[in-house]
């Protein structure tokens, strides 16, 4: 079996549909800044060398939901 990298889009995803299972309400993720082992949320830089911010963001819109309509 080969590990994937999740996409955003199947990222933030998980994290809702569990977010009701843990009564303490906390979500411990393992790394910031794994980029070898695909678990990054760390801004990267994209093709255009611009900050891609992809990943924290579509976290951001599941665990803050009022903070990221303002944006």
């Amino acid at each position: 079996m080969t590990a994937s990298t999740a996409t955003p889009d199947e990222l933030a995803p998980h994290i809702r549909s569990n977010r009701n299972l843990n009564p303490a309400n906390a979500i411990i993720i393992y790394a910031w800044n794994e980029h070898d082992e695909g678990g990054w949320l760390q801004p990267t830089l994209g093709a255009d060398g611009r900050p891609d911010e992809v990943r924290i963001r579509a976290l951001g819109k599941i665990l803050w939901p009022s903070v990221s309509k303002e944006r």
